[in-house]
């Protein structure tokens, strides 16, 4: 009887007892990076020479700090939004090397 009340208390607190196993396992993420630009480019045979030097110097990963945007706007998933996925990509990595920010909200239509 016990086992059948603790199954049902599981069962109502799934979701709760999820996100308190994901918070526990979740993978530790590197510190976020800002975007800096590279400036001047560099002539072709000094660019392999710098690739050589740096393979050792370059960390795992990185974690650039690029702002998120939906591709559906106010959860419009008709179309064109349900196909606009590489738009909002494109728009989020355009705002970060630009050093702009998101609208928050979309400009009212005239």
């Amino acid at each position: 009887m016990v086992l059948i009340f603790a199954l049902a208390g599981l069962f109502n607190y799934r979701i709760t007892v999820k996100d308190y196993w994901l918070k526990l396992t979740k993978p530790e993420l590197p510190e976020t990076v800002a975007y800096k630009p590279v400036g001047k480019k560099m002539p072709e045979p000094l660019i392999q020479e710098k690739i050589a030097e740096e393979k050792s110097i370059l960390p795992e990963s990185y974690n650039l700090g690029v702002p998120f945007t939906s591709q559906a706007p106010e959860a419009n998933w008709q179309i064109p939004f349900k196909e606009a996925c590489e738009e909002a990509s494109v728009l989020m990595v355009d705002t970060t090397t630009k050093t702009r920010n998101l609208p928050l909200k979309r400009p009212p239509r005239r």
